[in-house]
């Protein structure tokens, strides 16, 4: 996989975009089994940049710059810079253990940790303007220590209030203090003046998105959807149009997922599962917005998506609008009908090809039983527990 992905050491948003992708491959949470994971992330993209599902706490956006700068005035040596950074991120493990707190990376794998919330914040601590230096983990490794050093000469050469060399910086010039104690004493809790800190940085760096307006504006609310926020009604109109064709595409994916689960369970004559997704279908039509959908502008959000750079294939295109005119042409009476399944059935094999549960026995029999069920929310949860985070600490200030 290192090879195949070789070029994108070229393009540091097109590597941070496509590392992304690669690290959802293993989250549950994102399986994407008709193809629709480039429209969820370009919602989520414009409405929550730098969130990710498994994001957990929003103080890791502090504590990694934090460690890679304490590692960075080590003066290392170049080859040792990511061995210690892991052995650094592990040592942080106990001491959050041992304050009971919520979203440990680590909590049950300790040193056996595979991703670290470096990794997972990576792509983010760029978006929100708190890491300068363009590029990937391990360019950073290979470039730190060496930039450290000519950090420090140039100081040594200038007076200390010569302004910063651009080129050298790997973080956000006011990036708060470490706090006393760090790294041995730690906690996820945030205080007033990191909250203020990290609201100026997504405010300044994502100013048109739903977060930028929670983080300035926002008040507490424990909503499972974002359409379902109570503010709804104050977010600027750019936003809950978008929000409106994330519910719509919640929707009618939704709706495909349940025809693919029954399909699934009847190549598998497993009457039982058949009826029992059956049985949800029939329980999403009850509240699903048909109505909405028939008047569904599918247009505008291709739109809105490739002016935001987010430009969504013309096959993915094409399936989401005919899904969405069979879904409408049955008024979601759809669990036998023959061209509703032939549609779900033929993205799936152009999909997954030889790997597809309706032509490869093995495949079928490996299936769990339910594929794809959750709805689409655009990393609300995340944000969510970003914000429980953030709004209480600037009350406090």
């Amino acid at each position: 996989m290192a090879s195949s992905l070789t070029w994108l050491d070229h393009d540091s948003a097109a590597r941070d975009r496509s590392l992304r992708v690669l690290s959802l491959f293993r989250e549950k949470e994102s399986r994407d089994e008709l193809g629709i994971g480039s429209i969820r992330d370009g919602i989520a993209d414009i409405l929550f940049p730098g969130t990710s599902t498994i994001q957990t706490r929003l103080r890791y956006m502090l504590l990694v710059p934090w460690m890679y700068r304490e590692l960075e005035s080590r003066r290392l040596a170049p080859g040792s810079f990511s061995l210690e950074s892991r052995r650094f991120e592990l040592s942080m493990v106990e001491p959050l253990l041992d304050k009971n707190e919520r979203g440990v990376f680590g909590a049950q794998s300790k040193g056996d940790l595979k991703r670290l919330p470096s990794s997972v914040y990576w792509a983010g601590l760029r978006t929100w303007g708190i890491r300068a230096f363009d590029g990937s983990q391990s360019d950073y490794f290979r470039s730190a220590p060496a930039l450290a050093l000519k950090r420090t000469a140039r100081r040594r050469k200038d007076d200390d209030d010569a302004d910063p060399n651009a080129s050298l910086t790997t973080w956000h010039l006011g990036l708060p203090a470490a706090p006393e104690g760090f790294p041995t004493k730690l906690s996820l809790k945030i205080s007033p003046d990191e909250a203020r800190y990290l609201r100026d940085r997504i405010a300044t760096s994502c100013p048109e998105s739903l977060l930028s307006w929670l983080v300035l504006r926002g008040r507490p609310d424990d909503c499972r959807e974002p359409w379902l926020h109570h503010q709804l009604g104050s977010f600027p109109k750019p936003t809950r149009d978008l929000l409106e064709h994330g519910r719509l595409l919640s929707d009618v994916v939704e709706g495909a997922a349940w025809l693919y689960n029954v399909c699934l369970a009847d190549k598998r004559q497993d009457e039982a599962l058949g009826q029992s997704h059956r049985e949800g279908l029939e329980e999403w039509r009850g509240r699903a917005s048909l109505s909405d959908i028939e008047k569904w502008d599918l247009g505008d959000l291709w739109n809105v998506l490739a002016s935001r750079g987010h430009p969504i294939s013309s096959t993915t295109r094409g399936f989401v609008a005919d899904w969405t005119a069979r879904l409408i042409a049955t008024r979601g009476e759809f669990a036998e009908d023959d061209s509703a399944r032939d549609l779900i059935e033929r993205r799936e094999r152009t999909l997954k090809k030889s790997r597809s549960r309706f032509t490869n026995r093995g495949a079928l029999n490996q299936w769990g039983g339910s594929s794809g069920l959750n709805r689409l929310v655009y990393r609300w949860p995340t944000t969510n527990d970003f914000l429980r985070d953030l709004l209480p600490a600037l009350r406090r200030s």
